[in-house]
């Protein structure tokens, strides 16, 4: 892919690993990933979905979506 891409993944998911969503990203230049670890698959109803909110907002409107980084699990 050769456009910024912001994967947002769950450490807990069990229908989509977080592993085989990082692997798969890999080979993408310009991908952010946001790791939330008080979620499970449906990040939108969960723990952390103030954080997720946030970080969509902040991907989709930032000059430079590259330039964002999320904090590691």
């Amino acid at each position: 892919l050769d456009m910024d891409v912001l994967a947002i993944v769950s450490e807990s998911d069990q229908v989509a690993s977080p592993s085989i969503i990082r692997e798969a990203l890999e080979p993408a230049p310009h991908t952010r990933i946001l790791s939330c670890g008080h979620s499970n698959h449906v990040l939108l109803y969960d723990h952390d979905r103030d954080l997720v909110i946030r970080s969509v907002a902040d991907f989709l409107t930032s000059p430079d979506p590259s330039s964002l980084s999320f904090p590691e699990p």
